[in-house]
């Protein structure tokens, strides 16, 4: 065997020893072009199966929003009409002082002043509060007890302080009234995207 060797690289030199070298360098770099083609395709469907679930997992989402949605909606549908709806909360608070003050006026107490405005939010719902001083006769705080109960948006009193002063005007006595009015506040609930807008929804690399 090592004579036959030796006879063939005497008469054809290195060649013969060279080709099977140069056929497995051929078949590496030909592996490798077919293997890099295919690592960048596997990528490629990696990256698609992670944005596919991705979008699922966003649809998912919104239906459980939709959900929470319409749940909350049938709850607001009945409380919105009790409570002060506004974009921003300064304009409940101007819209709850003009109904305490049309509601005293209505009743005919005078002098209405309101100062001490405050809020506290918890929950997406906020709690306006705000003092007002205004003076009357005894009759007409049971009057303004059962306005309050029948008024359009729902007004509490948190407290009530009640002072008998001379009535110059009329020549006796009238009540000097320092009342803590109280109502809710609230943005409204954001009209969720369709379903349909999110499905069509390309999503782009």
């Amino acid at each position: 065997m090592k004579r036959d060797l030796k006879r063939v690289y005497r008469h054809h030199g290195i060649k013969y020893f060279a080709f099977p070298a140069v056929v497995l360098l051929m078949l590496a770099a030909l592996a490798d072009q077919r293997l890099g083609g295919y690592m960048d395709h596997r990528e490629e469907a990696s990256d698609l199966a992670i944005r596919l679930e991705s979008n699922r997992n966003i649809l998912d989402l919104h239906g459980k929003v939709q959900r929470n949605h319409d749940e909350l909606s049938a709850s607001f549908v009945s409380l919105e009409p009790k409570i002060f709806v506004a974009p921003d909360i300064a304009q409940s608070v101007n819209a709850m002082q003009e109904q305490v003050r049309a509601l005293l006026q209505s009743l005919y107490f005078d002098n209405v002043e309101f100062f001490d405005f405050s809020d506290t939010t918890k929950g997406g719902v906020s709690r306006i509060s705000m003092s007002a001083r205004f003076n009357g006769v005894p009759q007409q705080l049971p009057r303004l007890e059962a306005a309050l109960a029948q008024a359009p948006k729902l007004l509490s009193v948190d407290a009530l302080e009640i002072k008998v002063i001379d009535d110059p005007q009329r020549g006796g006595q009238q009540l000097a009234v320092m009342a803590r009015f109280a109502g809710l506040h609230m943005k409204q609930i954001p009209v969720p995207i369709p379903a349909n807008a999110s499905k069509n929804t390309e999503v782009k690399p």
